[in-house]
C-alpha cells in the first residue's frame, strides 16, 4: 500500500471497521509492551538499548554497530527507530556514530533514512490510535494549517524531536503526503548539522549553528503566519463582494 494514500484509504472506511482496526492495533501494542515487561530476555534487550543512548556516547554507539558485523546497516536502522519512538528527547548523537562507522556522507544518509522511518512509525501509530475529529480540535486545526512547515519548524527548534513531531502531527490528523515532505526536510537539516558540525568528542551543536537553525525557524513561522493572514483577508474581501 502506498504510504501517502494509506491515511486517505483509512479515512474512507466505515466507523465499525475503523474501530476494529484501532482495537487490533491497541491489542498488538499492549501485548508487545506486556512481553517486554514480563519476559526477562526482552526486558534486558530493551533496557540495554536505553542504556546505549542514555550514555550519550557516539563511541559506544559506534562500537555497538561494529559488534554486529555485516548486520551494521540493519542494526543502525533499528537503533534509529528505537530512539525516535522511545527516547525522542535525547539528542540525535546516533548520526555521529553512523558517520564514524559508514563514513561522513553514507553515515548521514543512513541516519536520515532511519530517523525518517522511526518518526513515521510514531506518526502512523498516533494517527491510527489517537486521531479523532472530536479530540483537541484547536490542535488539529493548527496542525492542518501549519502542515509540512510545522514539522520543519519543530525540528529546527528541537533537533531531537522527530518522534515527538510524529506523535503530535499524527494526533492532529496531518495528511501523509504533508508529513512525508515535512519530516524529510526537517530530518535532513538536522542530519546535516550533526553530521558536519559535531564529532565523537563534540556532541552538541555549536552555538552559531543552533542560532542559525532557530532564526530559520522564526522566519518560517513569520512567513506562514503572513501567508495565512493574507489568505484570510482575500477570503473576507471575496465574501463582501
Amino acid at each position: 500500500m502506498n504510504p501517502i494514500t494509506a491515511g486517505a484509504q483509512f479515512r474512507m472506511l466505515n466507523n465499525k471497521t475503523k474501530i476494529r482496526i484501532q482495537l487490533a492495533a491497541w491489542v498488538v501494542l499492549l501485548l508487545a509492551a506486556g512481553a517486554v515487561v514480563i519476559f526477562p530476555p526482552l526486558r534486558s534487550a530493551f533496557l540495554a538499548k536505553v542504556m546505549l543512548f542514555t550514555q550519550k556516547s557516539p563511541q559506544t554507539l559506534a562500537g555497538a554497530l561494529r559488534s554486529v558485523g555485516s548486520w551494521q546497516l540493519g542494526y543502525a536502522m533499528v537503533l534509529a527507530v528505537f530512539r525516535e519512538m522511545f527516547l525522542p528527547w535525547i539528542a540525535p548523537i546516533f548520526t555521529i556514530a553512523d558517520t564514524m562507522v559508514f563514513g561522513t556522507v553514507p553515515g548521514m544518509m543512513v541516519a536520515w533514512f532511519g530517523n525518517m522511518i522511526g518518526a513515521s512509525i510514531c506518526f502512523a501509530l498516533s494517527n491510527l490510535l489517537f486521531c479523532r475529529k472530536s479530540l483537541c480540535l484547536p490542535l488539529q486545526s493548527a496542525v492542518q494549517n501549519w502542515g509540512s512547515i510545522g514539522c520543519v519548524v519543530l525540528l529546527l527548534l528541537f533537533p531531537s524531536a522527530g518522534g515527538m513531531a510524529g506523535y503530535l502531527m499524527g494526533f492532529g490528523g496531518l495528511r501523509w503526503k504533508q508529513w512525508f515532505w515535512g519530516i524529510a526536510a526537517g530530518e535532513f537539516a538536522v542530519t546535516l548539522a550533526y553530521g558536519f558540525y559535531c564529532s565523537p568528542y563534540v556532541t552538541t551543536l555549536p552555538n552559531n549553528i543552533a542560532w542559525i537553525m532557530r532564526i530559520i525557524a522564526v522566519i518560517l513561522l513569520v512567513g506562514i503566519i503572513a501567508v495565512h493572514r493574507l489568505k484570510n483577508s482575500h477570503q473576507k474581501i471575496e465574501i463582501k463582494k
